[in-house]
């Protein structure tokens, strides 16, 4: 929910599409307890070879530095 709510604030569509990939990466489930820095560091790993989001008939990767930021 909190993600959800920041994501919601900023006028910035990365912060949306953050929170879209977060959801697909934790299948919608996450408290803060689960927030640890193994789960931050998988996350990295999932946006690394995750496609983007919009890209559902072409797939395509999301470029480094989107994954990296």
């Amino acid at each position: 929910a909190y993600f959800k709510e920041v994501a919601n604030k900023k006028s910035d569509n990365n912060w949306e599409v953050s929170y879209l990939h977060f959801q697909n990466f934790t299948k919608g489930v996450c408290t803060i307890g689960d927030v640890t820095p193994e789960l931050a560091n998988r996350f990295r790993e999932y946006l690394l070879n995750a496609n983007q989001i919009k890209s559902s008939k072409n797939p395509t990767k999301l470029a480094v530095n989107s994954a990296l930021s």
